[in-house]
């Protein structure tokens, strides 16, 4: 919202590449992308946090042609990445 200087979500038909659920394109939009690949480099908490995140599919979320559901293990790093390994305070950070 800062860099495109928006002072509102922008409605689809305007900006139809903000409504998707891939975080790396989402950081590429907003320019953080090179940010965090120099992170996950560096092997930070914030780093890794971001490897595990940015990998996310939406798709993920619903039971497959065999039945089985969302990960359990992929849903616990996918917390743990947002919350205790700080992507979300980072986010929040001013």
């Amino acid at each position: 919202m800062h860099r495109e200087r928006f002072n509102q979500w922008p409605a689809r038909s305007q900006r139809r590449d903000l409504y998707v659920h891939d975080l790396g394109k989402l950081a590429a939009i907003a320019g953080v992308q090179p940010f965090f690949e120099q992170e996950a480099l560096a092997g930070s908490k914030l780093g890794l946090a971001w490897m595990i995140a940015k990998d996310f599919d939406i798709n993920r979320r619903y039971p497959g042609a065999s039945g089985s559901g969302f990960p359990v293990r992929l849903g616990r790093d996918m917390v743990a990445a947002v919350g205790r390994d700080g992507l979300l305070q980072w986010l929040m950070s001013p």
